[in-house]
Protein backbone atom coordinates (compact mmCIF):
# COMPACT_ATOMS: atom_id res chain seq x y z
CA UNK A 1 0.00 0.00 0.00
CA UNK A 2 1.35 3.42 -0.92
CA UNK A 3 2.53 5.63 1.92
CA UNK A 4 0.09 8.44 2.67
CA UNK A 5 1.38 11.98 2.04
CA UNK A 6 2.56 14.04 5.00
CA UNK A 7 0.26 16.64 6.49
CA UNK A 8 2.17 19.86 5.87
CA UNK A 9 -0.40 22.15 7.47
CA UNK A 10 1.13 21.69 10.92
CA UNK A 11 4.80 22.09 9.81
CA UNK A 12 6.86 25.12 10.74
CA UNK A 13 8.70 27.38 8.33
CA UNK A 14 12.08 25.66 8.72
CA UNK A 15 10.53 22.21 8.27
CA UNK A 16 8.75 23.41 5.15
CA UNK A 17 12.06 24.74 3.77
CA UNK A 18 13.72 21.37 4.35
CA UNK A 19 10.81 19.60 2.70
CA UNK A 20 10.94 21.99 -0.26
CA UNK A 21 14.68 21.45 -0.76
CA UNK A 22 14.14 17.66 -0.70
CA UNK A 23 11.41 18.01 -3.32
CA UNK A 24 13.64 20.20 -5.50
CA UNK A 25 16.52 17.72 -5.23
CA UNK A 26 14.23 14.85 -6.21
CA UNK A 27 12.90 16.92 -9.10
CA UNK A 28 16.44 17.67 -10.29
CA UNK A 29 17.32 13.97 -10.14
CA UNK A 30 14.27 13.03 -12.19
CA UNK A 31 15.02 15.78 -14.71
CA UNK A 32 18.59 14.51 -15.12
CA UNK A 33 17.29 10.97 -15.63
CA UNK A 34 14.76 12.22 -18.15
CA UNK A 35 17.48 14.10 -20.07
CA UNK A 36 19.61 10.93 -20.26
CA UNK A 37 16.66 8.98 -21.67
CA UNK A 38 15.91 11.71 -24.21
CA UNK A 39 19.55 11.82 -25.25
CA UNK A 40 19.55 8.05 -25.76
CA UNK A 41 16.39 8.28 -27.89
CA UNK A 42 17.95 11.11 -29.92
CA UNK A 43 21.11 9.06 -30.47
CA UNK A 44 19.10 6.08 -31.68
CA UNK A 45 17.20 8.36 -34.09
CA UNK A 46 20.43 9.85 -35.40
CA UNK A 47 19.81 13.29 -33.89
CA UNK A 48 22.21 15.51 -31.97
CA UNK A 49 22.48 15.01 -28.22
CA UNK A 50 22.53 17.66 -25.52
CA UNK A 51 25.69 19.74 -25.08
CA UNK A 52 28.17 18.45 -22.53
CA UNK A 53 28.86 20.32 -19.30
CA UNK A 54 32.12 22.18 -19.02
CA UNK A 55 34.69 20.65 -16.63
CA UNK A 56 35.18 22.25 -13.23
CA UNK A 57 38.63 23.61 -14.15
CA UNK A 58 40.40 22.68 -10.89
CA UNK A 59 43.37 21.06 -12.62
CA UNK A 60 43.83 23.88 -15.14
CA UNK A 61 43.56 26.56 -12.44
CA UNK A 62 46.34 24.94 -10.43
CA UNK A 63 48.82 24.58 -13.28
CA UNK A 64 52.13 26.34 -12.59
CA UNK A 65 52.94 29.47 -14.58
CA UNK A 66 56.16 31.38 -14.96
CA UNK A 67 56.60 35.03 -14.03
CA UNK A 68 55.50 36.24 -17.45
CA UNK A 69 52.14 34.50 -17.03
CA UNK A 70 52.76 32.01 -19.85
CA UNK A 71 52.38 28.31 -19.33
CA UNK A 72 55.59 26.31 -19.22
CA UNK A 73 56.85 24.33 -22.18
CA UNK A 74 57.47 26.56 -25.19
CA UNK A 75 58.24 25.18 -28.60
CA UNK A 76 61.86 24.96 -29.69
CA UNK A 77 63.40 25.66 -33.08
CA UNK A 78 62.29 23.66 -36.09
CA UNK A 79 65.45 23.56 -38.17
CA UNK A 80 67.43 21.49 -35.69
CA UNK A 81 64.81 18.71 -35.99
CA UNK A 82 64.85 18.55 -39.79
CA UNK A 83 66.98 16.22 -41.88
CA UNK A 84 67.96 17.94 -45.14
CA UNK A 85 67.45 15.58 -48.09
CA UNK A 86 68.76 17.85 -50.83
CA UNK A 87 70.57 21.19 -51.03
CA UNK A 88 70.27 23.46 -54.06
CA UNK A 89 72.36 26.54 -54.71
CA UNK A 90 70.24 29.34 -56.17
CA UNK A 91 72.11 32.10 -57.99
CA UNK A 92 70.80 35.53 -59.00
CA UNK A 93 69.88 36.03 -62.64
CA UNK A 94 72.58 38.70 -62.91
CA UNK A 95 75.20 40.16 -60.55
CA UNK A 96 76.45 43.72 -61.13
CA UNK A 97 80.16 44.32 -61.55
CA UNK A 98 81.98 44.88 -58.23
CA UNK A 99 79.50 42.90 -56.05
CA UNK A 100 81.04 40.79 -53.27
CA UNK A 101 79.83 37.29 -52.29
CA UNK A 102 78.49 37.35 -48.70
CA UNK A 103 77.48 33.71 -48.17
CA UNK A 104 73.97 32.24 -48.30
CA UNK A 105 70.53 32.99 -46.93
CA UNK A 106 68.79 29.70 -46.22
CA UNK A 107 65.17 28.99 -47.10
CA UNK A 108 63.79 25.54 -46.20
CA UNK A 109 60.94 23.90 -48.11
CA UNK A 110 59.35 20.76 -46.66
CA UNK A 111 57.63 18.43 -49.08
CA UNK A 112 56.46 14.85 -49.23
CA UNK A 113 56.67 12.41 -52.13
CA UNK A 114 53.91 9.78 -52.41
CA UNK A 115 54.03 7.66 -55.51
CA UNK A 116 53.74 3.96 -56.35
CA UNK A 117 56.90 1.93 -56.57
CA UNK A 118 56.41 -1.33 -58.48
CA UNK A 119 59.23 -3.87 -58.78
CA UNK A 120 59.22 -6.71 -61.28
CA UNK A 121 61.29 -9.67 -60.06
CA UNK A 122 62.38 -11.76 -63.03
CA UNK A 123 63.30 -15.06 -61.41
CA UNK A 124 65.75 -17.10 -63.43
CA UNK A 125 64.63 -20.63 -64.24
CA UNK A 126 67.17 -23.34 -64.95
CA UNK A 127 66.49 -26.83 -66.25
CA UNK A 128 68.85 -29.39 -64.71
CA UNK A 129 70.14 -32.47 -66.59
CA UNK A 130 67.96 -34.54 -64.28
CA UNK A 131 64.86 -32.80 -65.62
CA UNK A 132 64.15 -30.74 -62.49
CA UNK A 133 63.57 -26.99 -62.70
CA UNK A 134 65.36 -24.56 -60.38
CA UNK A 135 63.82 -21.12 -59.81
CA UNK A 136 65.67 -18.29 -58.06
CA UNK A 137 64.31 -17.53 -54.58
CA UNK A 138 62.62 -14.21 -53.92
CA UNK A 139 64.27 -11.73 -51.53
CA UNK A 140 62.86 -11.30 -48.02
CA UNK A 141 61.04 -8.06 -48.80
CA UNK A 142 59.06 -9.77 -51.60
CA UNK A 143 57.11 -12.11 -49.31
CA UNK A 144 53.79 -10.99 -50.84
CA UNK A 145 52.51 -8.92 -53.74
CA UNK A 146 52.31 -5.85 -51.47
CA UNK A 147 55.57 -4.51 -50.11
CA UNK A 148 56.36 -3.41 -46.55
CA UNK A 149 56.12 0.32 -47.37
CA UNK A 150 52.54 -0.12 -48.60
CA UNK A 151 51.72 -2.21 -45.55
CA UNK A 152 53.16 0.49 -43.28
CA UNK A 153 51.09 3.15 -45.05
CA UNK A 154 47.86 1.17 -44.62
CA UNK A 155 48.58 0.43 -40.94
CA UNK A 156 49.37 4.06 -40.24
CA UNK A 157 46.26 5.34 -42.00
CA UNK A 158 44.02 2.90 -40.16
CA UNK A 159 45.37 3.02 -36.61
CA UNK A 160 46.79 6.52 -36.39
CA UNK A 161 44.48 8.24 -38.85
CA UNK A 162 41.33 6.77 -37.21
CA UNK A 163 39.85 5.33 -40.40
CA UNK A 164 37.25 2.58 -40.43
CA UNK A 165 37.70 -0.98 -41.63
CA UNK A 166 34.92 -2.44 -43.74
CA UNK A 167 32.87 -4.91 -41.76
CA UNK A 168 32.85 -2.74 -38.64
CA UNK A 169 29.48 -1.67 -37.33
CA UNK A 170 28.97 2.03 -37.74
CA UNK A 171 27.42 3.91 -34.83
CA UNK A 172 27.43 7.39 -36.33
CA UNK A 173 24.21 9.32 -36.94
CA UNK A 174 24.32 8.38 -40.62
CA UNK A 175 23.74 4.74 -39.70
CA UNK A 176 21.73 4.97 -36.49
CA UNK A 177 18.38 4.54 -38.20
CA UNK A 178 15.41 2.64 -36.88
CA UNK A 179 13.72 0.20 -39.32
CA UNK A 180 10.88 2.58 -40.14
CA UNK A 181 13.33 5.41 -40.87
CA UNK A 182 15.35 3.08 -43.11
CA UNK A 183 12.25 2.09 -45.03
CA UNK A 184 11.22 5.74 -45.41
CA UNK A 185 14.62 6.37 -46.99
CA UNK A 186 13.96 3.59 -49.48
CA UNK A 187 16.39 1.04 -48.03
CA UNK A 188 15.10 -2.49 -48.52
CA UNK A 189 17.18 -3.76 -45.60
CA UNK A 190 16.95 -1.73 -42.36
CA UNK A 191 20.33 -0.33 -41.34
CA UNK A 192 20.02 -1.44 -37.73
CA UNK A 193 19.41 -5.05 -38.87
CA UNK A 194 22.22 -6.18 -41.24
CA UNK A 195 21.27 -8.42 -44.12
CA UNK A 196 21.91 -12.14 -44.15
CA UNK A 197 24.91 -11.61 -46.42
CA UNK A 198 26.57 -9.31 -43.89
CA UNK A 199 26.00 -11.84 -41.11
CA UNK A 200 27.97 -14.48 -43.01
CA UNK A 201 31.60 -14.65 -44.05
CA UNK A 202 30.89 -13.89 -47.71
CA UNK A 203 31.85 -10.22 -47.25
CA UNK A 204 29.79 -8.64 -50.03
CA UNK A 205 30.74 -5.31 -51.49
CA UNK A 206 29.80 -2.45 -49.16
CA UNK A 207 26.45 -0.84 -49.77
CA UNK A 208 25.58 2.80 -49.23
CA UNK A 209 22.96 1.59 -46.76
CA UNK A 210 25.71 0.50 -44.39
CA UNK A 211 28.21 3.32 -44.74
CA UNK A 212 28.04 6.70 -43.07
CA UNK A 213 29.03 9.64 -45.28
CA UNK A 214 31.51 10.83 -42.67
CA UNK A 215 33.03 7.40 -41.90
CA UNK A 216 33.45 5.98 -45.40
CA UNK A 217 37.03 5.08 -44.62
CA UNK A 218 38.07 1.82 -46.25
CA UNK A 219 36.37 2.90 -49.49
CA UNK A 220 38.20 6.22 -49.16
CA UNK A 221 41.50 4.47 -48.54
CA UNK A 222 40.73 2.17 -51.45
CA UNK A 223 40.02 5.16 -53.70
CA UNK A 224 43.15 6.93 -52.53
CA UNK A 225 45.38 3.95 -53.27
CA UNK A 226 43.75 3.38 -56.65
CA UNK A 227 44.22 7.06 -57.53
CA UNK A 228 47.90 6.69 -56.67
CA UNK A 229 48.18 3.79 -59.10
CA UNK A 230 48.05 0.85 -56.65
CA UNK A 231 46.13 -2.14 -58.00
CA UNK A 232 44.44 -3.36 -54.80
CA UNK A 233 40.96 -4.42 -53.70
CA UNK A 234 39.03 -3.63 -50.54
CA UNK A 235 39.38 -7.20 -49.34
CA UNK A 236 43.15 -7.06 -49.81
CA UNK A 237 43.27 -3.88 -47.69
CA UNK A 238 41.40 -5.70 -44.90
CA UNK A 239 43.87 -8.59 -45.17
CA UNK A 240 46.80 -6.19 -44.84
CA UNK A 241 45.20 -4.90 -41.63
CA UNK A 242 44.29 -8.22 -40.03
CA UNK A 243 46.57 -10.96 -41.29
CA UNK A 244 50.09 -11.76 -40.06
CA UNK A 245 49.94 -9.40 -37.08
CA UNK A 246 50.99 -11.98 -34.47
CA UNK A 247 54.32 -10.25 -33.80
CA UNK A 248 52.60 -6.92 -33.12
CA UNK A 249 50.05 -8.53 -30.78
CA UNK A 250 52.79 -10.36 -28.89
CA UNK A 251 54.79 -7.17 -28.43
CA UNK A 252 51.66 -5.43 -27.11
CA UNK A 253 51.16 -8.24 -24.58
CA UNK A 254 54.79 -7.97 -23.53
CA UNK A 255 54.31 -4.21 -23.09
CA UNK A 256 51.70 -4.95 -20.40
CA UNK A 257 53.81 -7.59 -18.66
CA UNK A 258 56.87 -5.37 -18.55
CA UNK A 259 54.88 -2.26 -17.68
CA UNK A 260 53.24 -3.93 -14.67
CA UNK A 261 56.52 -5.43 -13.48
CA UNK A 262 58.34 -2.09 -13.67
CA UNK A 263 55.56 0.25 -12.50
CA UNK A 264 55.33 1.80 -9.04
CA UNK A 265 51.87 3.10 -10.01
CA UNK A 266 49.35 2.78 -12.80
CA UNK A 267 46.23 4.68 -13.79
CA UNK A 268 43.18 2.84 -15.09
CA UNK A 269 39.95 3.72 -16.83
CA UNK A 270 37.34 2.11 -19.04
CA UNK A 271 34.83 3.14 -21.68
CA UNK A 272 32.12 1.52 -23.74
CA UNK A 273 32.98 -0.60 -26.77
CA UNK A 274 31.02 -2.66 -29.29
CA UNK A 275 32.01 -6.11 -30.48
CA UNK A 276 29.94 -8.51 -32.57
CA UNK A 277 26.95 -6.16 -32.26
CA UNK A 278 27.01 -6.38 -28.45
CA UNK A 279 27.92 -3.82 -25.82
CA UNK A 280 31.26 -4.32 -24.11
CA UNK A 281 34.00 -2.35 -22.40
CA UNK A 282 37.51 -1.26 -23.29
CA UNK A 283 39.86 -1.06 -20.28
CA UNK A 284 43.01 1.06 -20.26
CA UNK A 285 46.02 0.34 -18.04
CA UNK A 286 49.12 2.54 -18.16
CA UNK A 287 51.37 5.21 -16.74
CA UNK A 288 53.95 7.68 -18.09
CA UNK A 289 55.89 4.91 -19.86
CA UNK A 290 53.30 2.56 -21.40
CA UNK A 291 49.65 2.16 -22.34
CA UNK A 292 47.63 -0.99 -22.91
CA UNK A 293 44.04 -1.62 -24.02
CA UNK A 294 41.74 -4.64 -23.93
CA UNK A 295 38.11 -4.99 -25.02
CA UNK A 296 35.97 -7.45 -23.05
CA UNK A 297 32.30 -8.12 -22.35
CA UNK A 298 32.46 -7.19 -18.66
CA UNK A 299 33.79 -4.47 -16.35
CA UNK A 300 33.70 -6.56 -13.16
CA UNK A 301 36.61 -6.95 -10.76
CA UNK A 302 37.12 -10.50 -12.03
CA UNK A 303 37.57 -9.09 -15.52
CA UNK A 304 40.07 -6.49 -14.27
CA UNK A 305 42.08 -9.13 -12.39
CA UNK A 306 42.08 -11.36 -15.48
CA UNK A 307 43.59 -8.48 -17.48
CA UNK A 308 46.25 -7.93 -14.82
CA UNK A 309 47.37 -11.54 -15.26
CA UNK A 310 48.96 -10.28 -18.48
CA UNK A 311 48.21 -13.31 -20.62
CA UNK A 312 48.40 -16.10 -18.04
CA UNK A 313 45.42 -18.46 -17.93
CA UNK A 314 46.08 -20.34 -14.67
CA UNK A 315 44.66 -19.87 -11.17
CA UNK A 316 46.74 -19.98 -7.97
CA UNK A 317 45.71 -20.35 -4.32
CA UNK A 318 48.64 -19.12 -2.25
CA UNK A 319 49.16 -16.98 0.84
CA UNK A 320 48.20 -13.78 -1.01
CA UNK A 321 44.98 -15.42 -2.26
CA UNK A 322 44.04 -16.53 1.26
CA UNK A 323 44.71 -13.02 2.61
CA UNK A 324 42.42 -11.66 -0.12
CA UNK A 325 39.64 -14.01 1.00
CA UNK A 326 39.99 -12.90 4.62
CA UNK A 327 40.02 -9.21 3.68
CA UNK A 328 36.78 -9.69 1.73
CA UNK A 329 34.96 -11.39 4.61
CA UNK A 330 34.84 -14.91 3.25
CA UNK A 331 33.81 -17.19 6.18
CA UNK A 332 36.60 -19.11 7.90
CA UNK A 333 34.81 -22.40 7.29
CA UNK A 334 34.85 -21.73 3.54
CA UNK A 335 38.51 -20.66 3.58
CA UNK A 336 39.44 -23.86 5.44
CA UNK A 337 38.08 -25.91 2.52
CA UNK A 338 40.60 -24.19 0.23
CA UNK A 339 43.65 -24.60 2.48
CA UNK A 340 44.18 -28.33 2.15
CA UNK A 341 47.61 -27.67 0.61
CA UNK A 342 50.02 -24.79 1.08
CA UNK A 343 49.68 -23.85 -2.61
CA UNK A 344 47.40 -25.08 -5.35
CA UNK A 345 47.57 -24.36 -9.07
CA UNK A 346 44.93 -24.91 -11.74
CA UNK A 347 45.55 -24.85 -15.48
CA UNK A 348 42.53 -22.79 -16.50
CA UNK A 349 39.12 -21.46 -15.48
CA UNK A 350 37.34 -24.73 -16.24
CA UNK A 351 39.60 -26.71 -13.93
CA UNK A 352 39.34 -24.15 -11.13
CA UNK A 353 35.54 -23.86 -11.25
CA UNK A 354 35.27 -27.66 -11.28
CA UNK A 355 37.37 -27.69 -8.08
CA UNK A 356 35.10 -25.09 -6.42
CA UNK A 357 32.00 -27.06 -7.44
CA UNK A 358 33.53 -30.22 -6.00
CA UNK A 359 33.91 -28.41 -2.68
CA UNK A 360 30.25 -27.37 -2.88
CA UNK A 361 30.86 -23.63 -3.00
CA UNK A 362 28.42 -23.20 -5.88
CA UNK A 363 25.59 -24.44 -3.64
CA UNK A 364 26.18 -21.87 -0.90
CA UNK A 365 23.59 -19.08 -1.19
CA UNK A 366 25.33 -16.53 1.03
CA UNK A 367 26.66 -13.00 0.74
CA UNK A 368 29.38 -12.38 -0.35
CA UNK A 369 29.24 -14.98 -3.09
CA UNK A 370 31.96 -17.51 -2.18
CA UNK A 371 32.60 -18.53 -5.81
CA UNK A 372 33.15 -14.90 -6.85
CA UNK A 373 35.44 -14.10 -3.90
CA UNK A 374 37.40 -17.35 -4.33
CA UNK A 375 37.81 -16.67 -8.05
CA UNK A 376 39.02 -13.12 -7.43
CA UNK A 377 41.41 -14.44 -4.80
CA UNK A 378 42.89 -17.07 -7.12
CA UNK A 379 43.40 -14.43 -9.81
CA UNK A 380 45.08 -12.18 -7.25
CA UNK A 381 47.28 -15.17 -6.38
CA UNK A 382 48.42 -15.36 -10.02
CA UNK A 383 49.23 -11.63 -10.09
CA UNK A 384 51.34 -11.80 -6.92
CA UNK A 385 52.94 -15.03 -8.12
CA UNK A 386 54.04 -13.16 -11.24
CA UNK A 387 55.71 -10.54 -9.04
CA UNK A 388 53.38 -7.72 -10.06
CA UNK A 389 51.84 -5.25 -7.64
CA UNK A 390 54.64 -5.42 -5.10
CA UNK A 391 53.89 -1.95 -3.73
CA UNK A 392 52.19 -0.81 -6.95
CA UNK A 393 49.36 1.70 -6.49
CA UNK A 394 46.28 1.80 -8.73
CA UNK A 395 44.97 5.32 -9.33
CA UNK A 396 41.35 5.31 -10.51
CA UNK A 397 38.14 7.31 -10.61
CA UNK A 398 36.76 5.29 -7.70
CA UNK A 399 35.00 2.52 -9.65
CA UNK A 400 34.67 -0.54 -7.45
CA UNK A 401 36.39 -2.99 -9.80
CA UNK A 402 39.66 -1.04 -9.59
CA UNK A 403 39.91 -0.93 -5.77
CA UNK A 404 42.67 -3.40 -5.01
CA UNK A 405 45.20 -3.62 -2.16
CA UNK A 406 46.98 -0.38 -3.00
CA UNK A 407 44.53 2.19 -4.32
CA UNK A 408 44.44 5.98 -4.74
CA UNK A 409 41.53 8.17 -5.79
CA UNK A 410 41.49 10.76 -8.55
CA UNK A 411 41.02 14.25 -7.09
CA UNK A 412 39.46 15.59 -10.28
CA UNK A 413 36.68 13.00 -10.11
CA UNK A 414 36.20 13.60 -6.39
CA UNK A 415 35.83 17.37 -6.87
CA UNK A 416 33.54 16.79 -9.85
CA UNK A 417 30.95 15.30 -7.50
CA UNK A 418 30.72 18.66 -5.73
CA UNK A 419 30.84 20.59 -9.00
CA UNK A 420 27.78 18.71 -10.28
CA UNK A 421 25.63 19.39 -7.20
CA UNK A 422 22.47 21.38 -7.90
CA UNK A 423 21.74 24.28 -5.56
CA UNK A 424 18.27 25.74 -5.00
CA UNK A 425 18.88 28.75 -2.79
CA UNK A 426 21.52 31.43 -2.30
CA UNK A 427 22.76 29.93 0.98
CA UNK A 428 23.43 26.56 -0.66
CA UNK A 429 25.16 28.20 -3.63
CA UNK A 430 27.46 30.15 -1.26
CA UNK A 431 28.24 27.00 0.74
CA UNK A 432 29.13 25.08 -2.41
CA UNK A 433 31.32 27.93 -3.68
CA UNK A 434 33.22 28.21 -0.37
CA UNK A 435 33.89 24.45 -0.18
CA UNK A 436 35.06 24.30 -3.78
CA UNK A 437 37.39 27.23 -3.18
CA UNK A 438 38.97 25.50 -0.19
CA UNK A 439 39.32 22.24 -2.13
CA UNK A 440 40.99 24.03 -5.08
CA UNK A 441 43.43 25.71 -2.72
CA UNK A 442 44.14 22.39 -0.99
CA UNK A 443 44.66 20.64 -4.34
CA UNK A 444 47.14 23.32 -5.40
CA UNK A 445 49.10 22.73 -2.17
CA UNK A 446 49.09 18.96 -2.80
CA UNK A 447 50.68 19.56 -6.20
CA UNK A 448 53.34 21.73 -4.55
CA UNK A 449 53.93 18.99 -1.96
CA UNK A 450 54.65 16.46 -4.74
CA UNK A 451 57.52 18.65 -5.91
CA UNK A 452 59.06 18.98 -2.41
CA UNK A 453 57.76 16.31 0.02
CA UNK A 454 58.18 17.07 3.71
CA UNK A 455 56.95 15.18 6.81
CA UNK A 456 55.82 18.32 8.66
CA UNK A 457 54.00 19.54 5.55
CA UNK A 458 52.31 16.13 5.19
CA UNK A 459 50.91 16.33 8.76
CA UNK A 460 49.64 19.84 8.10
CA UNK A 461 47.89 18.76 4.88
CA UNK A 462 46.29 15.82 6.68
CA UNK A 463 44.84 18.17 9.32
CA UNK A 464 43.58 20.54 6.63
CA UNK A 465 41.86 17.65 4.88
CA UNK A 466 39.97 16.79 8.05
CA UNK A 467 39.02 20.43 8.52
CA UNK A 468 37.64 20.80 4.99
CA UNK A 469 35.72 17.54 4.76
CA UNK A 470 34.25 17.67 8.27
CA UNK A 471 32.68 21.10 7.64
CA UNK A 472 28.95 21.39 8.38
CA UNK A 473 27.60 23.76 5.74
CA UNK A 474 23.86 23.45 6.39
CA UNK A 475 23.44 22.12 2.82
CA UNK A 476 22.42 18.54 3.68
CA UNK A 477 23.35 16.98 0.31
CA UNK A 478 26.76 18.66 0.33
CA UNK A 479 27.38 17.63 3.96
CA UNK A 480 26.63 14.00 3.15
CA UNK A 481 28.96 14.12 0.15
CA UNK A 482 31.78 15.64 2.23
CA UNK A 483 31.30 12.89 4.80
CA UNK A 484 31.56 10.23 2.06
CA UNK A 485 34.77 11.78 0.72
CA UNK A 486 36.26 12.05 4.20
CA UNK A 487 35.75 8.29 4.60
CA UNK A 488 38.07 7.86 1.57
CA UNK A 489 40.84 9.95 3.17
CA UNK A 490 43.50 7.26 2.87
CA UNK A 491 42.92 6.92 -0.88
CA UNK A 492 42.71 10.67 -1.51
CA UNK A 493 45.88 11.39 0.51
CA UNK A 494 47.95 8.45 -0.75
CA UNK A 495 50.22 11.07 -2.34
CA UNK A 496 51.49 12.09 1.11
CA UNK A 497 53.23 8.70 1.44
CA UNK A 498 53.87 8.21 -2.30
CA UNK A 499 54.65 11.64 -3.82
CA UNK A 500 55.48 10.09 -7.20
CA UNK A 501 51.88 9.11 -7.97
CA UNK A 502 49.62 11.48 -9.94
CA UNK A 503 46.69 13.23 -8.30
CA UNK A 504 44.33 12.42 -11.16
CA UNK A 505 43.63 9.94 -13.94
CA UNK A 506 43.96 12.46 -16.76
CA UNK A 507 46.65 10.29 -18.35
CA UNK A 508 44.24 7.36 -18.73
CA UNK A 509 41.42 9.59 -19.92
CA UNK A 510 43.66 11.15 -22.57
CA UNK A 511 44.92 7.75 -23.70
CA UNK A 512 41.48 6.16 -23.90
CA UNK A 513 40.14 9.06 -25.96
CA UNK A 514 41.48 7.39 -29.11
CA UNK A 515 39.27 4.39 -28.35
CA UNK A 516 36.28 6.72 -27.88
CA UNK A 517 37.07 8.30 -31.25
CA UNK A 518 37.31 4.86 -32.83
CA UNK A 519 33.95 3.92 -31.31
CA UNK A 520 32.28 7.06 -32.67
CA UNK A 521 33.66 6.41 -36.15
CA UNK A 522 33.38 2.65 -36.38
CA UNK A 523 30.94 1.58 -33.72
CA UNK A 524 32.59 -1.80 -33.15
CA UNK A 525 34.45 -4.81 -34.50
CA UNK A 526 32.95 -7.95 -36.01
CA UNK A 527 35.71 -10.52 -35.50
CA UNK A 528 37.91 -11.47 -32.55
CA UNK A 529 40.97 -10.97 -34.75
CA UNK A 530 39.89 -7.43 -35.64
CA UNK A 531 39.22 -6.61 -31.98
CA UNK A 532 42.60 -7.95 -30.83
CA UNK A 533 44.46 -6.13 -33.61
CA UNK A 534 42.72 -2.85 -32.81
CA UNK A 535 43.57 -3.12 -29.10
CA UNK A 536 47.16 -4.15 -29.82
CA UNK A 537 47.88 -1.30 -32.23
CA UNK A 538 46.25 1.28 -29.96
CA UNK A 539 48.52 0.00 -27.17
CA UNK A 540 51.62 0.19 -29.37
CA UNK A 541 50.72 3.61 -30.78
CA UNK A 542 50.20 5.18 -27.34
CA UNK A 543 53.31 3.51 -25.92
CA UNK A 544 55.37 4.84 -28.82
CA UNK A 545 54.09 8.35 -28.06
CA UNK A 546 55.11 8.01 -24.39
CA UNK A 547 58.56 6.79 -25.45
CA UNK A 548 58.93 9.70 -27.93
CA UNK A 549 58.96 7.33 -30.92
CA UNK A 550 57.33 8.13 -34.25
CA UNK A 551 54.56 5.67 -35.00
CA UNK A 552 55.56 5.92 -38.66
CA UNK A 553 59.06 4.72 -37.80
CA UNK A 554 57.83 1.93 -35.51
CA UNK A 555 56.12 -0.32 -38.12
CA UNK A 556 58.95 0.49 -40.51
CA UNK A 557 61.43 -1.05 -38.06
CA UNK A 558 59.23 -4.07 -37.36
CA UNK A 559 58.54 -4.73 -41.07
CA UNK A 560 62.28 -4.56 -41.88
CA UNK A 561 61.90 -1.71 -44.36
CA UNK A 562 65.33 -0.85 -45.82
CA UNK A 563 66.66 2.39 -44.35
CA UNK A 564 64.09 2.51 -41.55
CA UNK A 565 65.24 3.74 -38.14
CA UNK A 566 66.23 1.08 -35.61
CA UNK A 567 63.77 0.91 -32.74
CA UNK A 568 64.51 -1.42 -29.81
CA UNK A 569 61.67 -3.58 -28.44
CA UNK A 570 59.21 -1.40 -26.58
CA UNK A 571 59.36 -3.56 -23.41
CA UNK A 572 63.10 -2.90 -23.27
CA UNK A 573 62.52 0.86 -23.47
CA UNK A 574 59.86 0.65 -20.74
CA UNK A 575 62.25 -1.24 -18.50
CA UNK A 576 64.99 1.33 -19.06
CA UNK A 577 62.66 4.27 -18.33
CA UNK A 578 61.28 2.78 -15.12
CA UNK A 579 62.48 4.33 -11.83
CA UNK A 580 65.08 2.26 -10.01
Amino acid sequence: MAKSPRDISCLGLEELKVLLVQALEENARLKAENLELREEIARLKGLKGRPKLRPSGMEQASEARDKSGRRKGRRGGKRSKLSISKTRIVKPDSVPEGARFKGYEDFIVQDIIIRPHTVLYRRERWLLPSGETVVAALPKEAASHFGPELRRFVLSQYHQGQVRARGEINASPGLSLCPSAALRKGLHTPVCAPSRALRTNKNPAPSDAFISPRALTIPRLFSQLRDLGIDISRRQIVRLLNEKQDAFREEASEVLRTGLAAASWITVDDTGARHKAKNGYCTHIGNDHFAWFATTTSKSRINFLELLRAGRKDYVINAAALDYMRDHKLPKATISLLTADTEQRFADEKAYLAYLNKLGLDKLKVNPDPVRIATEAALWGVITDEGHFDGTLVVSDGAGQFRLAGHALCWVHAERLIHKLDTFCEAHARAKKRIRGRIWWFYDDLKAYRQAPDARRARELSRRFDSIFSTITGFATLDRLLERLRARKKELLAVLERPEIPLHTNGSENDIRCQVTRRKISGGTRSDEGRDNRDAFLSLMKTCAKQMISFWDYPGARLDIPGAAHIPPLPQLIRQAAPT
